[in-house]
Formats: structure tokens, sequence, C-alpha cells
């Protein structure tokens, strides 16, 4: 799943963005055409964390928790 977060703000923002529906592997950052950057994002089972920059937008891979 990509989701994109846009930052209206003159400021730097972070953001905590809860998906209760869904237990997380992983969420990550990626460029604009989706390509991983290898920065992991801090999560825990229904949510990650991420900082936004002024007037910009973060576009984040999250990767569902896998049912075993």
């Amino acid at each position: 799943m990509i989701l994109r977060l846009w930052n209206t703000a003159s400021q730097a923002s972070k953001a905590k963005v809860n998906l209760p529906w869904l237990e997380l592997e992983h969420a990550g950052l990626t460029n604009a055409i989706e390509e991983d950057q290898d920065v992991a994002l801090e999560t825990d089972e229904h949510s990650f964390t991420v900082e936004v920059g002024a007037s910009s937008l973060a576009t984040v891979r999250v990767i569902p928790r896998s049912e075993s």
C-alpha cells in the first residue's frame, strides 16, 4: 500500500498515521515514483510516524504483517 501525505504548512511537521484495521510489518519512505529509499519509519502494531517537510509530500510504502 502506498500513502502520500501532504504538509501544506510552512514548517515541517511530524505525523502519526493510525491504520486500526491493518497490522504493520514495515513502513518506509519511497520517492515520488515509489522506489524504496531505505528509510524505515517508526512503527507499532497499527501505526507509523513520519516527518514531512514544509510544503512537501512524503510517500510511504506500508507492508502489512502476513497471516501465518
